[in-house]
């Protein structure tokens, strides 16, 4: 999705950085509100012998693809344009 605004803004007419840096700045809260989700939600988990491992995975997971999505993504978008 920040592809897309980052493409639509630049349909527009915004610069290439600039397009970059407001599509993470809208897709930021979405990302975070939902990692925040299910890391909170699964947090409970952690504590059962059974599902302990398998919660700690999915927070971790959740986490660092947010973490790639809104720094990593943007800026191989903003280098592959740039070329």
């Amino acid at each position: 999705m920040i592809i897309d605004f980052a493409q639509d803004y630049q349909q527009q007419g915004y610069d290439l950085v600039d397009t970059v840096r407001e599509a993470g700045a809208i897709r930021l809260r979405p990302i975070l509100l939902t990692t925040l989700a299910i890391a909170l939600g699964t947090a409970i988990m952690v504590q059962y012998a059974v599902f302990g491992g398998l919660a700690i995975a999915l927070i971790s997971g959740s986490i660092s693809s947010a973490i790639f999505a809104v720094f990593i993504i943007p800026l191989l978008y903003q280098r592959m344009m740039k070329n």
